[in-house]
């Protein structure tokens, strides 16, 4: 897909992955726009979009007011060594509701392409 001039939501994008795929996405002309749970990282590009957001909450209006032409989703829970009770819900609620909400906010965008979901669990 040739990214320039293309709107790119990027989710989880404020980690290691995120970052790296938001400089490449800029290098080739994207428009983007990152959600992620994390503050603003000190080394995060200007010219990219910042909405520090929980997005088990998302309302499906902030996907389709800017009406990507891809989504990148690569916002989860993971690095962990030992889960207990509490973590269950936690993970429920950062990976599989989560996950629902953005699918299902972008299958109404119109201009939607392309939908690349790429979970980074252990």
């Amino acid at each position: 897909m040739d990214f320039k001039n293309k709107k790119v939501i990027v989710t989880g994008g404020a980690g290691v992955i995120g970052t790296a795929l938001i400089k490449k996405l800029l290098e080739r002309g994207a428009l983007v726009r990152c959600f992620d749970i994390a503050p603003k990282p000190k080394n995060f590009p200007d010219v990219a979009e910042y909405s520090q957001r929980d997005l088990s909450e998302l309302n499906p209006f902030e996907f389709t007011s800017y009406d990507p032409d891809a989504v990148f989703h690569s916002a989860a829970t993971f690095e962990r060594t030992e889960e207990d009770p509490d973590f269950w819900e936690f993970n429920f609620t950062n990976n599989v509701l989560l996950s629902h909400k953005v699918i299902d906010a972008s299958r109404f965008c119109k201009n939607l392409k392309k939908f690349i979901f790429s979970p980074f669990f252990k």
